[in-house]
C-alpha cells in the first residue's frame, strides 16, 4: 500500500510517522511516570518541579495531537483505497491497532493529569 493519494500522503509514510511517534510518546510516559513516581515518593517537589512536569505533559500533549492526526489521515487513505487491493484486512488491521494505542495513551494521560493538578494545588507547591 505505497501509493499516494490526490493529496499527497501515502499510507507508508503515514504508518510510519505514526509508529514513530508512538515510541517517542512511549518514551515520554515513561519519563514523566518515573518522575512523577519520585516526586510522589520525595513529597518536597518544588514549585519549579511541578512547573517542568506541566510543560513536559504539554510536549506530550502536542505528540498526541499529532499522533491522532495520522491516525485520521490513515483512516482518510483507507476510505480512499476501499476497493482496491492496497486496502486489504493488514492495513485495516494497523489502523484498528493504532487506535487502540491512541486510546490508551489518551487514559494515560488523563491518570498523569490528575496527578499534575493534585501536586500544583497542594499547599506545598503554590
Amino acid at each position: 500500500m505505497a501509493g499516494k493519494d490526490e493529496v499527497g500522503y501515502n499510507w507508508d509514510d503515514l504508518n510510519r510517522t505514526a509508529k514513530n511517534l508512538e515510541k517517542s510518546i512511549d518514551n515520554r510516559f515513561a519519563l514523566l511516570g518515573h518522575r512523577f513516581h519520585e516526586l510522589r515518593r520525595s513529597q518536597s517537589a518544588s514549585g519549579g518541579d511541578v512547573l517542568q512536569e506541566q510543560s513536559q505533559l504539554g510536549e506530550l500533549e502536542v505528540e498526541m495531537r499529532r499522533l491522532d492526526r495520522i491516525i485520521e489521515m490513515m483512516g482518510e487513505l483507507l476510505d480512499q483505497l476501499s476497493g482496491s487491493k492496497a486496502s486489504g484486512s493488514n492495513a485495516s488491521h494497523l489502523l484498528n491497532r493504532h487506535r487502540e494505542i491512541y486510546q490508551e495513551y489518551r487514559k494515560d494521560m488523563a491518570k498523569l493529569k490528575v496527578w499534575s493538578d493534585h501536586q500544583s494545588c497542594t499547599p506545598t507547591h503554590l
